[in-house]
This record gives structure tokens, C-alpha cells and sequence, in this order.
């Protein structure tokens, strides 16, 4: 029997689930980020910082991309954004503007990237990664797979 392919919102969602520490929820987030098409810093998205809002988007946002819906379901990479921040409170990390200040001393180029400074930069790429791949190859990957 062939396993049908999962979406781009599947894929992050199971690499959220095996996220577990501030390291790995930044990074994830940083990943989003360099493969959303916009290319827009997390300071140029305007995401709120009420916590309940927070949550309420990211459970839009988790149960749409959960079942396969497409990126415009689950509202592409800020509702990536905004699965990560409550995830990041849920962990009990902080509140979502602890999580933007945090994310900006781990990842300013992230951060404070404007959605032209990339676009030039996207057309000459030859492969793109998504944020699941890139997390495939990092760290948090072994520390899953071998329970490290």
C-alpha cells in the first residue's frame, strides 16, 4: 500500500511534537522563517503578543495543519510562528514577547530580515529546505531518533 505524502503543516507539526527545550523551539522558528516565501523577519510579521489570541491561532492553526489543509488553513509560516510561541509558553519558557526577545538575540538575521532584502537571494537558490528538512539534520533529530 503506498502512504500518502504529508503536507508542509504535517510535517512541522510532528517536528514541533519533538521539540523540548528553548534551543529547539528557536531554531525551528528560525527555520520557518528562511523557507516561508515571503522571507519576512519576525519583527516585520506583527504577530501578537496576547497570550490567549496566541493560543487560540495556534490551535487553528495545529488542528488545519494536522488535517492536511493547505498553508492559506493554517496561515503559512505565522501560524507556524504562532504554534511555536505557545509552545514555547506551554514548555514554560515565557510569554510570547519573551519568546520574540529570545528569538531575536538567538536569531537577529531572522529577526530583523525585511521581505525584499531576500527575494533576489531566493531566485538564484537552486534546492530549498524546508523547516522539517532542516531539522532532519540537526541535532534535535538524533536526540529523537536515539532518545538521547
Amino acid at each position: 500500500m503506498t502512504e500518502k505524502k504529508k503536507t508542509r503543516g504535517q510535517q512541522f507539526v510532528a517536528a514541533l511534537d519533538i521539540c523540548r527545550d528553548k534551543e529547539d523551539l528557536l531554531f525551528l522558528a528560525g527555520a520557518a522563517i528562511r523557507q516561508s516565501n515571503l522571507q519576512s523577519g519576525l519583527a516585520e510579521r506583527k504577530l501578537w503578543d496576547s497570550l490567549s489570541a496566541v493560543k487560540m491561532i495556534a490551535k487553528y492553526a495545529r488542528i488545519n495543519a494536522e488535517n492536511g489543509g493547505s498553508h492559506m488553513s493554517y496561515k503559512g509560516t505565522d501560524g507556524m510562528l504562532y504554534m511555536v510561541m505557545a509552545k514555547y509558553h506551554e514548555l514554560g519558557f515565557g510569554e510570547p514577547a519573551k519568546f520574540k526577545k529570545d528569538f531575536a538575540k538567538a536569531y537577529p538575521k531572522e529577526f530583523a530580515q525585511k521581505s525584499q532584502d531576500f527575494t533576489e537571494v531566493r531566485r538564484v537558490a537552486t534546492k530549498e529546505i524546508s523547516a522539517p528538512q532542516m531539522l532532519a539534520d540537526s541535532v534535535l533529530r538524533a536526540r529523537a531518533e536515539y532518545r538521547a
